[in-house]
């Protein structure tokens, strides 16, 4: 499997989107060791998505000062 397909796989799993063929072969992946980088790069790649789309505390937004003064 070249890196591209296990990366993508490995963003399949992480979205919990991996039918049970594809789970098997991220154990796999995961167990031999053998794609650690790309497993490590999905993992960044997959927080900093998470920090980018999570919605902030209300205290965070600028428009809050504005909110409060009207």
């Amino acid at each position: 499997m070249d890196k591209q397909a296990v990366k993508s796989l490995l963003h399949k799993y992480v979205q919990d989107h991996c039918s049970a063929e594809e789970i098997r072969q991220v154990k796999e992946i995961l167990r031999t060791g053998n794609y650690q980088e790309i497993w490590e790069e999905v993992l960044d790649e997959t927080a900093l998505h998470f920090m980018m789309d999570e919605p902030r505390s209300p205290l965070e937004s600028p428009n809050h000062i504005f909110q409060k003064v009207e």
